[in-house]
Order: C-alpha cells, then structure tokens, then sequence
C-alpha cells in the first residue's frame, strides 16, 4: 500500500453570529493557477444568506458555491460542509491559501481560526463515514482515550529528527528510502521496542519522494508504505521532517482505525 499525502491541507471555516438575509460570506482563494478574478491568481466566491436559514444551511449553501466554481474545479478545490464549518481542500500542485470573511455589518461571521488543524473521521459499523469535523486550538490540550487491539503508532519531531513511537508493539520495524542518492539522507536509528528515530539530512531538490516503509502483522498484508514529495528546493529539513510525520499520523489514523 502506498499513500502520498496532499501538500495543501484541509483548511476550516467556521460560521458564527446570528443570520440576517442579505448578509454575504466570502472566500478569496489565492493560487497562481487561477486565472484571476478580482486579480490575477486570486477567486472569489460569495454566499448570499437568505432569511430563515440556519448558520448550518448557510455554511451548506457556501460549500456548494465553492464547488460549483468553474475556476476553483480547474484547480480541483473541493469543500464539503459539516454542521455551521466548511473543510475546503485544494488537489493543486501549487500552494493554496485562503482568506473568509462576512460582508461590511453583518451579524454572521466567516473566520479562519487560527490554529493547527486535526480532522477526525467516524465510521459506521459497514465502515461508512458518517462525521468529519475538529479542531486542535493552539496551546489548548487534548484527552484520547479509548481501547484497541492493533498496534497503536505515532509520530512527532524536534528540529529534523523524526520520533515514532508504537507502545505495546515490539514486531513493529522500519525501512526508510528516497528518489535522490545525493540530495537527501533519511537515517535510521536504532528500534528499541518498536520506538525509533529517522534524522532528515542533506538539502531538499523540489519533487524528491521520502518514505518510510512500516512493518506490523495488524497492517493489510503486514506493511504499509508512507511518502512525502519535498515542495521546493528552498524547504527546511524540519519542514520535510514535519510533511512525512504528518502523513504517518494521518495515514495511520486511516488504516488502524
């Protein structure tokens, strides 16, 4: 199994105040692809807010406008909505950012919070997704708890070094491999019980692929291959190191579900 993770992240909008028809919500999307509308590599994309609505209708009928935008689909720029948020994702290969707000006086508002993003996913039984939503606020903390019997893995960093941790799992090992003999170096130290660490080393040549092959009899057919596609020449080690954590985080969720 390989999984290569989207460079441009989900990104949530969140609809608050109260509703007012006539109000507007907005989204100006910038990427270098769009053609350009107020300006070049820029889309904007409005909802007008009709009487009776609920702030959950309202962020529905904004999801639906972003979806129907002939630009943004050129882009693949996709949203879905979930209760009074829109999660918007960008398939580009170019970097894709956003700016939300409501129009002059009104009383819903369009925010961007400004915080590092964790979407949860629940399934049903028959292994349908029937939720998507959540936010991690920075500085705030966050209790799991909960019971399973397969290996439990993760992931974090500190400079370009890569901790992965698998409590309770000692059959758990580790490859490691990149597209380039000579721009980058992922080195693996030693498994202490399924615990490693991977330094990054080297300096990054835009597409190069790192992954990491992980080994574990809970995986579909015992192994499961993550990789992250370095963005540009210019990107810190760290960086490196935070897009292939970040996809065996979020892989991992998936997969051990």
């Amino acid at each position: 199994m390989l999984i290569w993770p989207n460079n441009n992240a989900t990104q949530a909008i969140v609809l608050n105040g109260t509703i007012t028809a006539g109000n507007k919500v907005n989204v100006l999307v910038n990427n270098t692809q769009l053609p350009g509308s107020p300006n070049i590599g820029q889309e904007l994309v409005t909802s007008t807010v009709t009487s009776g609505q609920s702030l959950n209708q309202v962020a529905s009928n904004f999801a639906t406008a972003i979806n129907n935008d002939t630009n943004l689909k050129a882009i693949n720029v996709t949203a879905i909505a979930y209760n009074n948020t829109v999660y918007i994702t960008s398939g580009s290969g170019f970097s894709t950012t956003y700016t939300a707000y409501a129009s002059s006086g009104a009383t819903i508002t369009a925010i961007i919070p400004n915080n590092i993003s964790a979407t949860s996913y629940r399934f049903n039984n028959v292994n349908e997704m029937v939720a998507i939503g959540g936010n991690l606020t920075t500085g705030n903390n966050v209790n799991l708890k909960g019971k399973t019997n397969t290996a439990i893995i993760n992931a974090n960093t500190t400079s370009s070094t890569i901790n992965i941790f698998s409590p309770n799992s000692t059959d758990t090992t580790y490859t490691v491999s990149k597209s380039s003999a000579l721009s980058k170096v992922l080195s693996l130290g030693n498994n202490n019980n399924g615990n490693v660490n991977i330094l990054v080393s080297g300096y990054a040549t835009n597409g190069d692929d790192l992954a990491i092959t992980l080994f574990n009899s809970n995986f579909p057919g015992g192994e499961v291959q993550i990789g992250y596609t370095v963005i540009s020449d210019s990107e810190p080690l760290t960086d490196m190191a935070t897009g292939l954590i970040n996809a065996i985080n979020i892989n991992l969720a998936i997969i051990l579900r």
